[in-house]
């Protein structure tokens, strides 16, 4: 079984498209069970698939790797109109009634046909065998594709939209806070479309809480393990310094606190996993914490680039993208997480920097942190697939 992969956005990067032609096709291999072999040819990506794996599992599958715009379940034969037309015609249901077109493309031009050539002839054919089908070229019912290349030619009539962006494992290491809500998951998710290798780290405050918001996160990074292939989670205690903040600090600051505690830590994770920037899920005006004078409070606390891919999307539009690639049955399970712990309330919605920094010299920051960094456990995740 055969499958033809077209890309988009790798076309564009010039003497570096080999490289990431290979890492698609490597991560093609990882995804999809029993791949028998991936081969490339003209900007396309010629995955054999063993027979033993079902058309819709592969089809499945495919839909997690990124870097792919669209896809088909293809046949092959011979480059000559007397296997090209044959081909097409069993690439349309039997006895087909409905409106087509035929879409040729050369990518080898010694083929002795145009592509309109090809279209005329081929569409001829197909009205011959199937009278009561029509030819439209504007809004067809069916169109059958054939793709010219040196050594095959490929015949398919359905495309199937890939996920899109770069392939997995090309853009370096982020560190992405995953909480258990609705919008980290979505960050985290948009990050890899860009082909970022992500570390995960979640703080908990458990035993404070239960073990809701570690057992969600743990399954969420399951739901985003397909797209990214490999992934590390760090599970980090944030108690100690809650209690610490709770005892000696402005209430109405606490939220802003422990976020800038978060990404101080997070920067240390990444600066053991060599990464080079860190990521939230925050949206501009969301919640109290995400106002603009908030947010740039909380960004102060580190010093490498801090990215966050959710900041012009309103909550509906986070929900539609959650809901898509599987998350948002898990982020809405019943949890209570870090940052509902202690919550003041009347937060600060306009933080001065100033501020800030009285109420952390109350607190031995080093110290606190210094633990919660040392006291993390940490999980690794490789993707395994699902083998018939």
């Amino acid at each position: 079984m055969l499958f033809i992969i077209h890309y988009h956005e790798i076309g564009l990067k010039g003497k570096n498209r080999p490289l990431f032609e290979r890492r698609l096709a490597a991560n093609i291999r990882a995804t999809v069970p029993k791949t028998r072999a991936t081969r490339i040819a003209f900007k396309r990506i010629i995955m054999d698939v063993d027979d033993a794996t079902s058309r819709e599992n592969a089809i499945t599958a495919l839909q997690y790797v990124f870097g792919i715009e669209y896809f088909a379940p293809a046949h092959a034969c011979a480059a000559d109109m007397a296997a090209i037309i044959p081909a097409s015609i069993a690439a349309l249901p039997n006895n087909f009634s409905g409106t087509f077109r035929i879409s040729a493309r050369r990518a080898d031009k010694r083929f002795p046909h145009s592509s309109q050539e090809m279209n005329a002839l081929i569409g001829a054919a197909i009205q011959e065998r199937y009278p009561q089908a029509v030819v439209d070229l504007d809004n067809p019912e069916r169109t059958v594709f054939i793709e010219i290349l040196p050594d095959e030619v490929l015949v398919y009539a359905e495309k199937i939209r890939g996920a899109g962006g770069l392939p997995a494992l090309t853009s370096g290491t982020v560190v992405s806070l995953l909480s258990s809500g609705i919008d980290s998951p979505v960050s985290s998710w948009q990050l890899a479309k860009r082909g970022a290798q992500l570390v995960l780290v979640h703080f908990h405050s458990y035993p404070q809480t239960s073990r809701l918001s570690i057992e969600n996160v743990k399954a969420i990074t399951q739901a985003l393990l397909p797209y990214c292939l490999s992934l590390k989670l760090y599970l980090v205690p944030l108690l100690p310094l809650q209690k610490e903040a709770l005892l000696k600090t402005n209430r109405s600051l606490m939220l802003i606190l422990y976020r800038r505690s978060m990404l101080r830590i997070a920067e240390r994770i990444a600066a053991r996993e060599y990464a080079a920037a860190l990521a939230t899920g925050e949206s501009l005006g969301q919640v109290a914490s995400q106002t603009l004078e908030n947010l740039s409070v909380i960004g102060q606390s580190v010093t490498i680039p801090l990215l966050r891919p959710n900041i012009g999307m309103d909550k509906e539009e986070i929900i539609v993208r959650a809901q898509k690639i599987g998350t948002f049955e898990l982020s809405i399970k019943p949890y209570e997480d870090c940052c509902s712990l202690f919550v003041p309330r009347h937060p600060e919605t306009k933080a001065k920097l100033s501020a800030v920094l009285a109420e952390e010299a109350k607190l031995d920051l080093a110290s606190l942190e210094e633990d919660a960094y040392a006291n993390a456990e940490v999980l690794s995740y490789t993707y395994q697939p699902n083998v018939e």
